[in-house]
C-alpha cells in the first residue's frame, strides 16, 4: 500500500487502508511503503512538503525515486519473503504512483488506484491558473513545456502491464482535490476497466461502505485469500 499526499504517518495509513481488516479478516500480509518526503522521511514540519511546491524537477525526481522505492520493496517481497502474488494499492498521490508502477512491473496480481491523480500538471494548473491569465501575454507563460518535462514519470504516457481485469479504480463524485475528470482520463487510458464511483469527497473514502465492498471484492478476485 502506498500513502497519499501529505500523509505517511503509520496511524493514518493503517486507518485509511483498513489494514487490520485486510490482515485479520482477509488473511493478507501488508507492506506499507512511505513515499519520499512524507511521514518520517519528511523534510521540515509538514509531510509532503517540497513535493509539489519546490520546482518541477524536484517533483519529477520525487516521483521517480518513489517508483524506485516501490519496485525495490516488490523485489524484496519476492526474493526474500517468498511472496508469490502481490497487488498494489495507493490513494491520491499513491494512486498516481501505483498507476505508474503498473507500467513498470509485469508480475503484479492487481493494481487498485484510489482517488487517483493521473495528471500532475493538469492538477496543478487547475489550482493556480485562475491567478495567472493577466501575466500570460506579458511573460509568455505556457503549460506545454511543463507537460513535456513530466512525460517520463506520467502513467498516461505508458501502457499498464497488469491484466485489464485486474485494474481497479475508485473515486469520489464530490472530490474537489482530484476532480472526476482526471480520474476518467486514467480510466479511459486503462481501457475502461472496473471503476467504482462513490458519492463522497477526496477524504471520505475510508468511511464509505461501498468502497470497502469494492476493494474487498477486487482483492478476492485477484489474490489467493485464506478466508
Amino acid at each position: 500500500m502506498i500513502n497519499g499526499y501529505r500523509t505517511g504517518d503509520l496511524g493514518t495509513d493503517l486507518m485509511s487502508f483498513r489494514v487490520k481488516h485486510l490482515h485479520k479478516d482477509l488473511g493478507l500480509n501488508v507492506a506499507n511503503v512511505t513515499l519520499p518526503l512524507h511521514g518520517p522521511r519528511a523534510l521540515g514540519e509538514t509531510s509532503g512538503a517540497r513535493v509539489l511546491n519546490a520546482g518541477a524537477m524536484n517533483t519529477i525526481n520525487t516521483i521517480a525515486h518513489g517508483a524506485w522505492d516501490i519496485r525495490r520493496v516488490l523485489a524484496w517481497l519476492r526474493t526474500e519473503m517468498g511472496a508469490q502474488s502481490i497487488g498494489i494499492s495507493g490513494i491520491s498521490l499513491g494512486g498516481y504512483m501505483v498507476s505508474l508502477v503498473s507500467c513498470l512491473d509485469d508480475d503484479l496480481a492487481c493494481v487498485i488506484a484510489g482517488v487517483p491523480e493521473s495528471d500532475l500538471v493538469r492538477g496543478m494548473r487547475r489550482q493556480i491558473e485562475p491567478l495567472l491569465p493577466p501575466f500570460y501575454e506579458q511573460w509568455g507563460l505556457s503549460w506545454g513545456p511543463l507537460e513535456r518535462v513530466f512525460t517520463p514519470v506520467s502513467p498516461l504516457a505508458m501502457q499498464p502491464l497488469v491484466a485489464h481485469d485486474r485494474r481497479y479504480i475508485y473515486a469520489g463524485l464530490l472530490d474537489r482535490w482530484v476532480r472526476p475528470g482526471n480520474v476518467k482520463t486514467l480510466w479511459e487510458h486503462w481501457g475502461q476497466p472496473s471503476i467504482h464511483w462513490y458519492n463522497g469527497s477526496h477524504l471520505s473514502f475510508p468511511f464509505e461502505k461501498s468502497v470497502k465492498r469494492y476493494v474487498d471484492g477486487a482483492l478476492r478476485e485477484a489474490l489467493p485469500l485464506s478466508t
